[in-house]
């Protein structure tokens, strides 16, 4: 088990965990990335792209069940032994460390552009990152708890959000239905699938900490379920009220949808609760994608404690960032030509090969 054994985390903390991880970055660029693909179909393929994540899960989860005290890294080892298992650790590894700098580009880009234009990207993503490095030191058992604080507040802002563009809703927009067939759509439930829902392997990692073993499925659905129908609302709300072609043109299509917000003359203009919604959805995804690599990293080194190690691999990732990645274009272009195909070795191909090497070994051992 990475870091301390004696932290413990709730059900329904991993639930809150899940739904926060799960709509992070997503919530911002997924309805751009899905109406770039299938125009006003886009909200069709977000309910593909959710059951399939809700199988996945499913996968997760029987993954799990099989040594319910390990965690991915430690089952990779165990079950395709020191080699095999290694080099599985190390691409995942390297993927969790993309993943981490992917969030911190997303978290400067849109701060840099839409709400900070004139503060210098760096002092953003240190400001951050310093945030983050805190929470981890605290521990997991700490994310877990203040997860399950925030998420009402992220809950209800949402929905106060939904009320309020009620008045600006145009039902043409979702017209014609698969205009192009069903390609479109499958294409964009592709994208979908691999971000954000394939990333949940990372939870893997967390499971031992679970305090009750047999409710990690329960966990793992509903987290899913409810992260699922927010984001799927929200490509639908995009589509609605901006039309497919407004949605595919911006980068940050629901923040949009703030803007346009206008009831009476009095409440106008409240992109601020897409910007706090956001804010703190994807500041637990980095916390818990952050917590996974120091923590894992300790356990490589065998270091005693894992919190020494926090700040200079998170002035890593600073530094990493901006260099990694320099603009809109090139990170969609590394999405889709490098990131997205990664995600599913990682988060599918990779687990099934230990899942099913892993069940051989228990038939073996008459389990």
């Amino acid at each position: 088990m990475i870091g301390s054994s004696k932290e413990k985390i709730s059900q329904k903390q991993l639930t809150s965990m899940i739904i926060l991880f799960t709509i992070g970055s997503a919530i911002l660029f997924i309805p751009s990335f899905l109406a770039n693909v299938a125009k006003q179909d886009a909200w069709i393929s977000a309910i593909v792209a959710t059951v399939l994540g809700l199988f996945t899960v499913l996968f997760y989860s029987k993954l799990y069940k099989l040594y319910p005290k390990k965690s991915y890294f430690e089952c990779a080892t165990f079950i395709l032994g020191k080699w095999i298992g290694g080099a599985v650790i190390l691409i995942t590894y390297i993927y969790f460390f993309i993943l981490s700098s992917l969030i911190l580009w997303d978290l400067g880009e849109f701060l840099k552009t839409q709400v900070l234009v004139q503060t210098p990207i760096q002092v953003i993503l240190i400001l951050f990152m310093l945030t983050v490095i805190y929470t981890v030191r605290l521990g997991i058992e700490n994310v877990g708890r203040t997860s399950e604080v925030f998420l009402p507040w992220v809950l209800g802002l949402f929905l106060l959000m939904c009320v309020f563009l009620i008045w600006s809703l145009e039902k043409g927009n979702l017209l014609p239905y698969l205009e192009k067939g069903v390609m479109p759509v499958l294409h964009g439930s592709y994208y979908l699938l691999s971000f954000p829902y394939l990333e949940l392997i990372i939870f893997l990692m967390i499971t031992p900490y679970v305090n009750k073993e047999t409710k990690v499925q329960k966990s793992f659905l509903q987290g899913t379920l409810v992260a699922g129908g927010l984001l799927i609302t929200t490509t639908f709300l995009c589509i609605l009220v901006l039309g497919a072609d407004v949605t595919a043109r911006n980068t940050f299509p629901v923040y949009v949808l703030g803007k346009m917000v206008s009831v009476g003359e009095f409440l106008e203009r409240l992109e601020i609760i897409i910007a706090i919604i956001w804010f703190l959805s994807i500041y637990f995804k980095l916390a818990i994608v952050f917590y996974v690599l120091v923590a894992s990293l300790s356990d490589f080194v065998k270091a005693k404690d894992y919190r020494p190690i926090t700040l200079p691999l998170g002035m890593l990732l600073v530094v990493m960032s901006p260099i990694m990645f320099t603009s809109t274009m090139q990170v969609a272009s590394f999405d889709k030509e490098v990131f997205f195909p990664l995600t599913y070795i990682v988060g599918f191909f990779l687990p099934l090969i230990v899942y099913i090497a892993g069940k051989i070994k228990h038939k073996k051992r008459g389990i």
